[in-house]
């Protein structure tokens, strides 16, 4: 036989995110299960199944129901008699002597270990490593909790009854009392056996989920949990190659404890640090903290009514969907309130039914009065509202109703697009100084530009430009400046700039008279010449 396995070693410590203080948070809030209907019965609710889809990742909740137990009392802790000096550094020194010795054994059996996984190596033909991780696993071994026996429940009810009030150094050995009073176990009958086997299994369970009743007690548990975790972690890493991190806050105010966080490898929380925006253990911790501490209740979160009535409506809708998924099967499917004969109907044969707002609507465009809201979550919940499945019969009258309505006109079906089932470009966007370009041209052309205004003239006074293509030289494109015919003489007008048109310069034959006031806006088209000359 061999010597028994080591226990692992401790597992690298990484740092802990400390909290300065808690600010309120409002994460989203999970899903609700919906109500269990039954199969036939169509007046009844349907039984809903879990959507068919493949999750990314996988996600477990704790329990909402909490095991009532006893609270633990800590137990009076009588005073130890004190001891010389000397007595207390023999002691110590024993103690020190003791840990040394073991650690040597310790070692020389470790060196016998490596030797046996040598010979292990040279008969199977493997690595001595391979052999030492089969041997030294590197995770925490967790017993399994043996079964409540009678001999085990009464030695724990006498142990109690006899060393209860003894004073420090005058308990007796448990073996001892078992011996003294064996006769005693012998003697039970089975009904008390088996009321000190229930009296011993609530005792287990108070100890295991019983509420510790001072700070410095629910403080060490929680780190003694944690490093529990730590090391069953710590092991999986090694066994099956997984890397993670959890956080640990306190859910109330009766006991100071910081957040406590776990990563498996330092690197995973840089990068998450660096990789998602706003990633900051301490915040993250101080948030989940504070939502915990207001019993994870969304309407304590919440200050205002409309914050409150928008997250009643957000879980209206959710529960909406997520019934109508699990009826139909259908992931994809979407609640339809406009057309909600054609679309839920008619298209999926499931009617809702039970709803108890006074209007049948978007949850978005319901009022924001909380009571009507908060009834309609709980009939949800309740399952008072729920889709049920429409017989067949039922439903094809439904359907001939449906069609009568749109023969008659009373239901108008939407018209549908004439590009229907064709691919469509983007649509351009044009910017404001193409706009104002585009305005000076169509000025331009409707004072005459290269036009006929049906009086004879063919050509305007230059208001607005005439833009050509091409460049000139090497520089930039630039505006042709149009030419100006009257009669046999031909002169160029002067240069526009580009935009609204603004003020024209006066003409030569008027260029000493003042001219009349001219109103603001658009210019209007200029009337043909009195003498009848044409541009030609």
């Amino acid at each position: 036989m061999h010597p028994p396995v080591l226990p692992p070693p401790q597992p690298p410590r990484h740092d802990t995110c400390h909290q300065p203080g808690a600010s309120s948070s409002s994460p989203s809030p999970p899903h609700a299960t919906s109500p269990n209907p039954a199969d036939h019965d169509s007046s009844a609710p349907i039984t809903t199944s879990p959507i068919p889809t493949t999750p990314a990742v996988t996600m477990t909740y704790g329990p909402s129901t909490r095991i009532v137990a006893h609270p633990l009392v800590p137990s009076k802790r009588p005073l130890a008699p004190k001891l010389p000096a000397a007595q207390r550094a023999a002691m110590t020194a024993a103690s020190r002597s003791k840990r040394e010795a073991l650690a040597q054994d310790l070692e020389s059996w470790y060196e016998g270990v490596k030797d046996f996984a040598s010979q292990l190596a040279e008969k199977y033909n493997q690595k001595p490593d391979h052999y030492l991780q089969l041997m030294f696993s590197g995770g925490a071994k967790r017993h399994k909790e043996r079964k409540v026996n009678a001999y085990n429940a009464w030695s724990s009810a006498i142990a109690k009854e006899i060393n209860d009030d003894a004073e420090p150094g005058e308990a007796q050995r448990l073996v001892n009392m078992q011996h003294d009073r064996i006769d005693e176990y012998h003697a039970l009958s089975k009904e008390e056996k088996s009321k000190y086997i229930k009296q011993f299994e609530e005792e287990r369970e108070s100890r295991k989920f019983g509420t510790r009743l001072t700070q410095r007690g629910r403080a060490n548990d929680m780190t003694h949990v944690c490093q529990e975790i730590e090391k069953m972690i710590y092991g999986l890493k090694n066994r099956a190659g997984v890397d993670g991190f959890f956080c640990l806050v306190r859910n109330n105010t009766e006991f100071q404890s910081k957040p406590y966080w776990y990563f498996t490898d330092e690197r995973l929380e840089r990068y998450l640090r660096g990789r998602i925006r706003g990633w900051d253990c301490v915040n993250i911790a101080a948030q989940a903290e504070a939502f915990c501490i207001a019993g994870c209740d969304f309407t304590t979160i919440y200050k205002t009514s409309k914050d409150k009535a928008e997250y009643l409506k957000s879980e209206i809708r959710d529960k909406i969907r997520t019934m109508l998924c699990a009826i139909t099967g259908n992931p994809n499917a979407v609640m339809n309130y406009t057309n909600h004969e054609q679309e839920i109907v008619l298209r999926y044969g499931v009617e809702l039914v039970g709803w108890t707002h006074s209007q049948f609507t978007n949850p978005s465009a319901i009022s924001t009065s909380l009571p009507p809201l908060r009834s309609l979550l709980a009939a949800l919940e309740s399952g008072v509202c729920h889709f049920r499945r429409i017989p067949p019969t039922e439903l094809a009258a439904r359907q001939q109703a449906y069609d009568l309505k749109v023969m008659t006109g009373v239901v108008a079906l939407r018209k549908q697009r004439s590009d229907a089932g064709k691919p469509r470009k983007k649509r351009k966007r044009v910017d404001a100084e193409s706009d104002e370009e585009g305005e000076g041209d169509t000025e331009g052309a409707d004072d005459g530009q290269g036009g006929c205004d049906g009086q004879g003239a063919d050509v305007g006074e230059g208001h607005g430009n005439s833009r050509q293509g091409g460049s000139s030289g090497d520089g930039p494109a630039t505006v042709q400046t149009p030419v100006v015919m009257t009669g046999s003489a031909t002169t160029e007008a002067p240069p526009k700039k580009r935009g609204r048109p603004g003020k024209q310069p006066a003409s030569q034959e008027n260029e000493g008279e003042p001219r009349p006031p001219q109103k603001r806006g658009r210019a209007r088209k200029q009337a043909a010449p009195a003498d009848g000359q044409s541009a030609a």
